[in-house]
């Protein structure tokens, strides 16, 4: 170990391996390590979780429960989560504003309606409101288990979401797209729809993943940075010719190491394409909130598209690294026109 240092109650340390930062801290009697990238970050999870901890006989304020929550979300959820619940958590400090609600234990349940009710009326819809009644609750359960909280002082329920049909873009919609991306967002639209990798799968590819004899890409758990695929489970994607052309086009001359969408630090990658995809979507006139256009749309749209072109579930399933077929099933949808032509045969 290198340039050993103790700080806060837990220890901050460089690793000979790979000369990344590290910190080793107990939270709540529990042991925990995890890989950052810098000496500050480490001192600003130790730092968060210090600020976090009341003084007793004071009254538990709700801002500190949701600070508490993410200084421990920062550390044992992945850069995703963190970044997610972030945004939820900015429409919850409203919450407390809006309602005058400062202590924690005199939340209640017409707070949290007046809350739901606000949010529905600028037009957010359910789900995206039911993620903020997620992370308030998860806060609030978090508070009890680190003995902030004596007990959940509010049962919080989740609004009723209508189960929409599933969709999924035609060719030529999904053609639309990528000649109005940018670069590399082009790149990043195609691997959505014609290799089926989720959003931070394709963030986190580097060059030496891909596999350009062979046309594949290795799905594969970046240490250094703290990710894995989701259940962990890494594979091997084959590569449509038109993909692999234009990836191999746009890494030329990169190395293997090199991350193939790279942050605003070179050495680590993007941290999501949410917003400029949104973008794109709406200039090829295909964004409807409703619809939660993005990459996952297009990922459905690479398993319905398969399905259709006769290729078996099970192929389906391994390809978009789906966990089993009734998942497959709930990302799956049929075009008008496969249904037109599935009723016609009925009078042939």
């Amino acid at each position: 170990m290198l340039k050993d240092a103790r700080l806060l109650g837990g220890r901050v340390y460089r690793q000979k391996a790979n000369h990344r930062w590290a910190v080793d801290l107990h939270v709540h009697g529990e042991r925990i390590r995890r890989v950052v990238g810098s000496k500050a970050e480490a001192e600003a999870v130790l730092r968060d979780l210090r600020e976090s901890k009341l003084r007793p006989g004071q009254p538990v304020l709700l801002t500190d429960i949701l600070h508490a929550y993410m200084a421990t979300l920062r550390i044992r959820g992945k850069a995703r989560s963190s970044f997610d619940a972030e945004r939820h958590v900015e429409h919850l400090r409203r919450l407390i504003a809006g309602a005058g609600v400062a202590d924690a234990a005199r939340l209640s349940a017409a707070d949290i309606d007046a809350f739901v009710q606000e949010r529905l009326a600028e037009g957010v819809s359910r789900p995206t409101v039911n993620g903020s009644l997620r992370i308030l609750r998860a806060a609030l359960n978090n508070g009890v288990a680190s003995g902030q909280l004596d007990r959940v002082p509010v049962r919080i329920r989740l609004l009723r979401e209508t189960k929409r049909l599933p969709t999924a873009l035609s060719a030529d919609e999904v053609e639309r797209l990528v000649a109005l991306a940018p670069s590399p967002y082009d790149l990043i639209l195609l691997l959505a729809a014609k290799a089926g990798l989720r959003h931070q799968e394709i963030l986190h590819l580097k060059v030496g993943d891909v596999d350009f004899p062979n046309r594949s890409v290795r799905v594969s758990a970046k240490p250094e940075v703290n990710w894995s695929p989701k259940s962990h489970a890494e594979r091997d994607v084959p590569l449509a010719r038109s993909v692999a052309d234009r990836l191999q086009a746009a890494v030329a001359g990169r190395r293997a190491g090199e991350w193939i969408f790279p942050g605003a630090e070179r050495e680590r990658p993007l941290v999501a394409a949410h917003e400029p995809i949104r973008e794109i979507f709406k200039r090829a006139a295909l964004y409807h909130p409703t619809l939660r256009p993005g990459l996952h749309l297009l990922r459905r749209t690479f398993a319905t598209e398969l399905l259709g072109r006769g290729v078996d579930v099970e192929t389906v399933r391994q390809l978009g690294g789906w966990s089993d077929l009734s998942v497959v099933m709930r990302y799956v949808t049929s075009s008008d026109a496969r249904k037109r032509r599935a009723i016609e045969a009925l009078d042939l």
